[in-house]
């Protein structure tokens, strides 16, 4: 084994043993530190692989994904102050005992979920399987983080995730057939 590939190793050893230590201390701090994935990962990029075309590619990805989910969420929220109804896969669980307000109905699909899935999505379509299962690792806690929480459900966060690995790898598809990124 090389020495980047045991330095890679130990790294990723030491982050996930950190990781899983934050989601046994504060679950709900687990979530919220690790939504940024993506951004830790663009700061990878940056730093080590000195790859701006990617690191830009990842920016359009998510505010893509994010632009999307806010959408979707903001839209339940006006088919909620509407017909209550229509919206309740959007209800959030801490909502379900009393009376919700339309700001309770921003729960579908999980904010938090989609950003750290981001990251998934980009290592799906540049990097090794080790990355992509170090990552799927991390970003794998924050859907129970959410649900544990009482923040969302879990269609929430699973559609969350699905959103945002779709989203994602499809505007990588996309913005490699423009010439600056095909050899991102």
């Amino acid at each position: 084994m090389t020495e980047k590939k045991n330095n890679e190793l130990k790294f990723m050893f030491i982050v996930l043993v950190v990781a899983c230590v934050l989601f046994v201390y504060d679950v709900e701090l687990y979530g919220d530190v690790f939504q940024f994935l993506a951004l830790y990962l663009g700061i990878i990029i940056l730093v080590y692989e000195k790859n701006i075309k990617r690191v830009i590619m990842l920016s359009i990805a998510a505010a893509f994904v994010v632009g999307v989910v806010y959408a979707i969420k903001f839209g339940f929220m006006q088919l909620a102050s509407h017909n209550t109804e229509y919206a309740s896969i959007s209800l959030r669980p801490y909502a379900f005992n009393g009376t919700p307000s339309i700001y309770d109905y921003n729960g579908f699909p999980s904010g938090h979920t989609a950003a750290a899935f981001i990251a998934v999505g980009f290592a799906l379509r540049f990097y090794s399987k080790r990355w992509i299962i170090f990552l799927a690792l991390l970003a794998i806690l924050v859907p129970p983080s959410r649900v544990l929480t009482l923040w969302h459900t879990t269609i929430q966060v699973i559609a969350g995730g699905i959103f945002s690995l779709v989203i994602t790898y499809s505007v990588l598809v996309v913005l490699q057939k423009i010439p600056y990124f095909r050899n991102a």
